[in-house]
């Protein structure tokens, strides 16, 4: 006469060890997407920031590139921030100018735009322009 637990292995059951085998495997497995996700949630969210700061160091560039060339050192003064970009779309968003010299011609300015992302990191980003008289 054959034992009970080979009357169960014949019939195709499971042992308890390998469902929790199985189980322990498949919580790795769902862990990795798990990450996965968060990651690119993460990525997702600073390319979205990006995208906005540089719309909004667009829209300062424009505004600088409109403005009549002898009116560019008072309108936008050297190492100043930007005010009507003050925390506009990101975070503590700002937009500075620097140039190196007010006099020279062509004018090479930069503006730079900085923000806090979701994890309260710094974040900037800068473009540089030239005008002329």
């Amino acid at each position: 006469m054959s034992t009970p637990s080979r009357a169960r292995r014949r019939m195709g059951g499971f042992a308890l060890i390998e469902v929790m085998i199985s189980m322990a495997m498949l919580s790795i497995g769902a862990l990795s997407i798990y990450q996965s996700v968060i990651s690119y949630q993460d990525l997702s969210r600073l390319a979205h920031d990006r995208n906005i700061a540089y719309f909004d160091l667009e829209t300062a560039l424009e505004d600088l590139q409109s403005t009549p060339f002898a009116n560019i050192v008072t309108k936008f003064p050297n190492n100043q921030r930007i005010n009507k970009f003050e925390g506009l779309h990101l975070q503590r968003e700002r937009i500075t100018v620097h140039y190196t010299n007010p006099a020279s011609d062509p004018l090479y300015v930069t503006l730079t735009v900085t923000w806090r992302d979701a994890k309260a990191r710094n974040v900037s980003e800068s473009l540089m322009t030239a005008r002329t008289r």
